[in-house]
């Protein structure tokens, strides 16, 4: 793979890498992206299935102990038999007769809700349950006997023992259905088919007791009300015609008609004056709030308009004649005295106006206040007369009501009469209950399927709550999404590239061994870990439209994030295209390329900005070809200060003239300013983020600082990724099988 031209010192070929390369612009923003555009759906998809897998044994445990726990319930969980009998709920009797009068009140009646749900409530009543434990002596019964019931006394036993017998039946019916569904459990499937036939049973003879006990005193009763509505009807026929003879009423429509009319037509002219006046009243307001000048009236009137031209026009002429003259030429007292009589005539024009307004604003009130007593007086005529005609109407209707009320009565008497010995029953059992043969519960396939659906949900629930809780940057996906920037690589941990390929071969390799070296150098060349730093690079070069950047300044926002370890590892794969490049340790408060890259350190960054020394005797040469060193030095008391100074830039304009790329070291971002000093000298910075470690808000506290000092970012570096992620797991793969077939 040839990426720098040493003659041209440009970016000539890019080749190897399987992919597209980003360009940026200012600010390091893509200008256009090496990925193509994000499908969000398919993006949050693949997100889902990344939280899933990572979570797995999660999701697993929580499965596994849902399922286990229910499954064990279930199996020791004693049997339930249910047994159902079937009653249909006919129409209500009581006011029933023979032949096509039945059919009529059935149809009318059969699918009354509030009857059938009144049924259903007697169904569930406590005594009816009462009836049926006393039938057939349940309180001696040890399946229904609650425990310690033989400590209560009478009543808290039969309430104790209600409640345990209701909480073993339902009652339900169907929609345009008149059948009730009576269920009873039990352990005892015998007893459960008998318990049903007996509530049906006693339901019946209790509503056929119920009926019975009420036909005695229904035709008393409808005497009575046939006697009060016949002396009601009677009393009413009297006061309609007393009213008619007192008030005079022979015809209201007509005379009616045009009072209605007449105060219509009030309320039409009032409602004109209304708004009238409140225009009037809001400029009259305003006139008093506001100078004159502001008035629409006074802006309008061609009067006033006139006047300040002509004031404009003798203030101008004014102005120009003072500019020439003294103050006491003739022709300037002149005009001065013609722009005073301006001013006065203005002025009093617009006094003049305001007055006006408030004349028409008295007038439009008066005339509302007469109309207002005009539609008052006739809106009382008409609500006399609308009161009139109300009362004579309401008079009329209570006759008719009373004259139907009153033949209604005799009619429900005669029938009443009738069903005193006709009273056929409107319940019967439809189907009784038999024995049944299977438990309803538990539920065994059901309760373990739910159990199933149950674990997962509340598994994959818990693993998105702690994926929720990780505030860290996992992915490259995080990095585009949550902090816009592009994504330079990825850079796979040794742990985790130890174990895959100790997987993937079956051995341990010496060259991936955990703790040998943190360098590309250390590692077989055809590795994952030094094919990430080729891709790292790539990705630099080209993330400057113009050119292959020469000053990279590599920082991040929290310490331990691995910046060091990149920067060595960057400078030595550019040396290996054949470029000369620096590694320039701009920390000089914890600096470390001196450890990782096996230099001395006695003399170096700090020595040559606080001293005046020659360049070259703080530059080491490395044992890989074509790299140099320019270590920190010792640790001096003020690094802000050395690099505050002009000598930072002066010494960065001379290592552009002797190598080709200069990868420069700087603390974090957040903790001091040093990288901030240094960042707006430089080609671009590149922020290295610890996969799963460095939280969101660090990060993009340490991009803004950077923004705020108009340096230009190339993106970001995700450090120690795990490559048990799908999509690392993949990648990694993909570049060991393709440089394994290379070799």
């Amino acid at each position: 793979m040839n990426i720098y031209d040493d003659n041209q010192q440009s970016l000539t070929n890019v080749a190897g890498q399987g992919r597209e390369i980003r360009k940026t612009g200012g600010y390091g923003y893509p200008m256009y992206s090496r990925y193509p555009a994000i499908d969000i759906e398919k993006n949050t998809v693949r997100e889902y299935f990344r939280i899933i897998r990572k979570h797995k044994w999660v999701i697993l445990a929580t499965l596994v102990a849902i399922t286990t726990i229910v499954t064990i319930g279930t199996l020791l969980t004693r049997p339930v038999y249910r047994a159902q009998t079937k009653i249909e709920i006919g129409k209500e009797t009581e006011r029933v007769l023979a032949g096509q009068r039945i059919m009529e009140f059935e149809t009318a009646n059969v699918f009354n809700p509030l009857y059938l749900q009144t049924q259903v409530e007697i169904l569930n009543s406590r005594d009816l349950s009462r009836r049926v434990i006393q039938r057939l002596n349940l309180i001696d019964d040890e399946e229904f006997k609650p425990r310690g019931i033989e400590t209560l006394n009478d009543s808290e036993r039969e309430v104790r023992m209600v409640n345990a017998f209701q909480g073993r039946f339902g009652v339900s019916i169907g929609r345009q259905s008149r059948v009730a569904n009576v269920t009873f459990d039990a352990y005892n499937p015998a007893l459960a088919a008998e318990v049903a036939n007996t509530i049906a049973a006693e339901y019946i003879t209790w509503s056929t007791e119920s009926r019975l006990q009420g036909i005695g005193t229904t035709k008393d009763f409808l005497g009575k009300r046939v006697q009060e509505a016949e002396a009601e009807l009677r009393q009413s026929e009297g006061e309609l015609q007393r009213y008619i003879a007192e008030h005079r009423l022979i015809s209201l429509d007509e005379r009616g008609n045009i009072t209605i009319a007449r105060a219509e037509q009030l309320n039409r002219q009032l409602a004109d004056t209304e708004n009238d006046r409140r225009a009037a009243e809001a400029l009259y307001q305003r006139s008093k709030e506001v100078p004159a000048d502001e008035l629409p009236p006074v802006i309008g009137d061609p009067t006033v308009q006139a006047l300040s031209r002509e004031l404009s026009r003798q203030k101008q002429e004014l102005a120009n004649l003072t500019a020439r003259y003294q103050v006491t030429y003739p022709a300037v007292k002149q005009v001065q005295e013609q722009v005073r009589q301006l001013e006065t005539q203005l002025n009093e024009a617009k006094i003049r106006i305001v007055r006006n307004i408030e004349t028409q604003y008295q007038v439009s009130r008066k005339r509302e206040e007469d109309l207002r007593l005009s539609f008052g007086q006739s809106k009382g005529e008409a609500i006399q007369q609308n009161r009139e005609s109300t009362e004579l109407g309401l008079l009329r209707q209570k006759i008719e009501t009373n004259r139907k009320n009153y033949e209604d009565l005799q009619q429900r008497l005669r029938q009443a009469e009738v069903e005193s010995d006709y009273r056929p029953s409107n319940i019967r059992i439809v189907q009784a209950a038999e024995v049944p043969i299977s438990p309803v519960k538990p539920n065994k396939i059901l309760n373990i399927g739910l159990s199933l659906l149950i674990g997962l949900g509340l598994g994959v629930g818990l693993a998105f709550f702690l994926e929720y809780l990780n505030n860290t940057i996992n992915s490259a996906d995080d990095v585009e999404r949550i902090l816009q920037l592009p994504s330079l690589g990825a850079i796979p941990s040794l742990q985790s590239l130890t174990r895959r390929r100790s997987i993937g071969s079956g051995k341990k390799s010496a060259a991936l061994a955990l703790n040998s070296q943190e360098l590309v150098s250390g590692h077989e060349s055809i590795s994952s870990f030094a094919e990430s730093y080729r891709a790292l690079r790539t990705s630099i070069l080209l993330s400057s439209a113009e050119h292959a950047p020469r000053k990279i300044l590599v920082t991040s926002s929290h310490p331990s994030e691995g910046k060091t370890t990149i920067v060595a590892n960057t400078a030595i794969s550019l040396a290996q295209t054949g470029a000369r490049v620096l590694v320039l340790d701009a920390d000089m408060r914890r600096p470390r390329c001196h450890k990782i890259l096996g230099v001395r350190n006695d003399i170096g960054l700090s020595t040559y900005l606080s001293r005046e020394i020659r360049l070259d005797s703080v530059i080491q040469k490395h044992e890989v070809p074509n790299l140099f060193v320019l270590p920190a030095g010792p640790v001096p008391p003020n690094p802000s200060e050395l690099l505050s100074s002009i000598k930072p830039r002066v010494l960065l304009a001379d290592l552009e003239e002797q190598f080709d790329h200069i990868v420069i070291d700087s603390p974090p971002v957040i903790h001091v300013t040093d990288a901030l000093i240094i960042s707006p000298i430089v080609d671009g910075v590149v922020i290295v983020v610890k996969s799963g470690q460095t939280p969101r808000e660090a990060v993009q506290r340490a991009k803004q600082a950077l923004l705020d000092v108009n340096a230009k970012i190339f993106g970001i570096v995700l450090n120690g990724i795990d490559l048990k992620d799908d999509g690392y797991h993949y990648n990694y793969k993909y570049s060991y099988l393709n440089t394994h077939e290379e070799a």
